[in-house]
């Protein structure tokens, strides 16, 4: 009996965390970094085939990046990125 009293416990104070720690228009300081890796500076295409990196430039105090679709010789969802000096990615 004590076992489930326990679990429900902190099933219930998880909930609680995790509505507390979730208030809406929390601004996050700092980007998320594993390993040096940005996952919010990831980009993709609609294609099935691979997005693929086909050229990365600094050019401006901006970091320009254009992605490619593998075998997709009429076109592309493909797009310019720009990625700013505190870390965020426009789209162009």
């Amino acid at each position: 009996m004590n076992f489930f009293k326990n679990i429900i416990f902190l099933t219930v104070l998880s909930i609680i965390l995790l509505l507390v720690s979730c208030k809406p228009g929390t601004k996050i300081e700092k980007p998320v970094n594993i390993s040096g890796i940005y996952p919010h500076l990831a980009y993709y295409n609609n294609e099935s085939s691979e997005c693929g990196t086909g050229a990365v430039v600094p050019w401006a105090n901006r970091l320009w990046i254009i992605s490619y679709g593998a075998s997709n010789p009429f076109g592309s969802s493909d797009k310019l990125y720009e990625i700013t000096s505190d870390l965020r990615q426009l789209v162009r």
